[in-house]
């Protein structure tokens, strides 16, 4: 069986425990992961750099022999680090990239384009993308990247900041996806739940919640 990690019960509630199941797919010893920054008008420059120390706090959390790529959507989606890039230029690219602009949401697209840079290399692939959520204006709908992924086995984890004007938006649907994680990009556990979950994913493992005592 394959579960999938949140922070905190689904239900909010203390009645649901934690159980690990090894993964559908093979073990991986390291990671490849694509992380896809959405850079639309509708996230505050002012969560910029919130977004930023934890890109960078994800990137500690990568081991040697662990890889990513990163992607962004300016006016165009836009490939900022290749395939195979080490850790230590991963976080050397989120220190610098370009504030939110007036480009239009383009995050599944872009979730796509990532998870296609890590899904066939070496390594177990997971896409982490810092987004408010909000409404997308690109080709591909919210549920068909989500469906996408789920069927390829890619893990995604959403590093989640406000939206200028809806606030906080439904990351529910993401949080089905098996072993994916969704947290805000200003909680202070965000390195310590990143790090857990990768090491879950290295040994094969997932989380699953049940009600308590079935």
């Amino acid at each position: 069986m394959v579960g999938a990690v949140f922070v905190g019960s689904p239900s909010g509630s203390d009645l649901w425990s934690a159980r690990s199941y090894p993964s559908a797919g093979p073990s991986a010893a390291h990671l490849a992961v694509a992380f896809v920054f959405d850079d639309s008008f509708g996230i505050s420059r002012k969560d910029w750099p919130v977004i930023q120390r934890a890109a960078g706090a994800i990137a500690s959390a990568l081991r040697p022999g662990d890889t990513g790529a990163t992607v962004m959507t300016l006016d165009r989606l836009m490939l900022m680090n290749a395939a195979g890039t080490d850790p230590t230029t991963l976080a050397q690219t989120f220190a610098v990239l370009p504030v939110p602009g007036l480009s239009r949401k383009m995050l599944w697209d872009a979730v796509l384009a990532g998870s296609s840079l890590v899904a066939t290399g070496p390594g177990r692939p997971v896409v982490v993308c810092f987004s408010d959520g909000a409404r997308d204006f690109g080709w591909t709908a919210r549920k068909d990247a989500l469906d996408t992924l789920t069927s390829t086995g890619v893990v995604i984890d959403a590093v989640t900041v406000p939206n200028i004007y809806l606030g906080q938006t439904n990351w529910d649907d993401v949080k089905k996806v098996p072993g994916s994680l969704v947290i805000q990009a200003s909680d202070s556990r965000l390195g310590e739940q990143i790090s857990a979950q990768f090491d879950r994913l290295r040994q094969g493992h997932v989380l699953a919640y049940h009600p308590a005592g079935q």
